[in-house]
């Protein structure tokens, strides 16, 4: 039976080929919105190293959560989240936390630390 279906799949080119188009489209869209959501969160991970840079600490890993549950975002817009692993330059302690960041207005970045907790002593 599944030779009758993929015999009758591959009859007609030109359905074939209208199929992979709108297939190809859908793929390609998908990958734009994929894109410009990563460059959007690249984009933010800059608002936690200058945040970090505030507060005296330097960061080693800035990691973004893709699927980050914890992250409140009101109007339920995009506000990339990231697991942070950084040093308190002041006492020379190693912090791990999560934090997200809201777009807020005239372009201005608020980053909020939802976990912070000493990870270990230098």
């Amino acid at each position: 039976m599944s030779m009758i279906m993929t015999a009758d799949l591959f009859k007609d080119p030109l359905e074939f080929r209208a199929n992979l188009l709108i297939a190809l489209a859908f793929v390609w869209a998908l990958g734009l919105v994929f894109l410009f959501k990563f460059l959007y969160a690249m984009l933010y991970r800059e608002a936690v190293k200058q945040d970090l840079a505030k507060r005296f600490c330097r960061p080693k890993h800035i990691r973004w959560q893709i699927f980050a549950w914890w992250a409140s975002c009101p109007r339920r817009i995009f506000c990339p989240a990231f697991r942070v692993v950084y040093v308190n330059l002041m006492d020379n302690t190693v912090h791990q936390a999560r934090c997200y960041v809201r777009p807020g207005n005239d372009f201005q970045r608020n980053v909020i630390w939802v976990d912070d907790e000493n990870f270990m002593d230098i």
